[in-house]
């Protein structure tokens, strides 16, 4: 069974900027864009943060792949042979999505003749952030995801938002929600958590989720030793939670935090919580590779079942290089 216990307020520190948060802030949002409803998607949440946060977009269209994966959207060419109407149609969407705003939205775009997880890993080296959208396709939705999806979360030199076709949901009080483990890519993971539901003006819920049990017929003791020992387990890691979250809020005041603890497996307690959503981030060991794609148990499940958008923040690896 799932239990929840709230952490009291957090003591006073001090946190320092991850040095890739500092340096990306006049970077611009990198979105990748094919054509299909997918891509849409992932751009209308690229426009939304960029004019946000004040930064330019950068449209990459890959061909190797828009032939392949692309669902072509009503009244596009039939033939592939005209690759730019991708680039046409993403910008007229930008400009009927900023009707509204006063202030235009700069906006950059190139076509390039690799794979899009090729492209959008390069063009991360100079991006705020990459979005793209993932595929969902019954069965196959995991092999989809993993052949651009994953591999530009796992392999990425910025954080890494993956948007996906909603599910039917009513979300009355939107929430930003992470999950961390004390670890320092769950606090580069943290520190973008923070900037975005300050940016936002959402809650955050910061979820410390616990797998472990006490095995009573193992320790021989009683059920009433065995609530102790659990009571005593998570005390510590409210105690740890607090610890690593208490700089952060008196950092962003204007960010109301809920801490928890969770009993459960990390990522079914994430999933559970990204109903009410807007946005669910993880952190990632950094250890990614076309080869291997090592994201984390965690982090990959997540990307698959989650309801809503879900932000990957990497810590870097020594070689990001990818080949196509």
């Amino acid at each position: 069974m799932t239990t929840h216990a709230l952490a009291p307020d957090a003591t006073s520190g001090e946190v320092e900027e991850p040095t890739a948060m500092r340096e990306a802030q006049l970077r611009p949002i990198v979105v990748g864009v094919d054509g299909s409803k997918e891509s849409e998607l992932a751009l209308d949440w690229a426009v939304d943060e960029a004019r946000r946060r004040g930064l330019s977009l950068h449209l990459v269209h890959a061909h190797a792949l828009a032939g392949a994966m692309s669902s072509a959207p009503h009244g596009a060419p039939t033939s592939w042979h005209d690759p730019g109407w991708v680039l046409r149609a993403a910008r007229e969407r930008v400009a009927i999505l900023g009707v509204d705003h006063s202030v235009d939205l700069v906006v950059t775009d190139e076509d390039v003749l690799v794979t899009a997880a090729t492209a959008l890993v390069a063009a991360s080296a100079g991006a705020d952030t990459v979005v793209v959208g993932t595929h969902r396709h019954g069965a196959l939705e995991a092999a989809l995801l993993g052949s651009t999806s994953l591999r530009v979360a796992s392999n990425a030199a910025c954080p890494v938002v993956v948007v996906r076709r909603p599910a039917s949901r009513d979300v009355a009080h939107p929430q930003i929600v992470i999950g961390v483990d004390g670890s320092p890519e769950s606090a580069d993971a943290l520190a973008y958590a923070f900037h975005r539901a300050s940016d936002q003006g959402l809650p955050l819920t910061v979820i410390s989720a616990w797998a472990g049990d006490v095995d009573v017929e193992a320790l021989r003791v009683t059920d009433a030793v065995a609530d102790e020992v659990r009571a005593a387990a998570v005390n510590a890691r409210l105690v740890a939670l607090r610890r690593d979250v208490g700089p952060w809020r008196e950092k962003f005041p204007d960010v109301r935090v809920h801490t928890i603890v969770a009993a459960g497996r990390p990522a079914d307690v994430l999933v559970d919580e990204s109903w009410a959503a807007e946005l669910v981030v993880v952190g990632s060991h950094g250890r990614g590779s076309f080869r291997g794609l090592l994201l984390g148990s965690v982090s990959e499940d997540v990307l698959h079942r989650a309801h809503c958008p879900v932000a990957v923040v990497r810590s870097m690896a020594p070689d990001n290089s990818v080949s196509s």
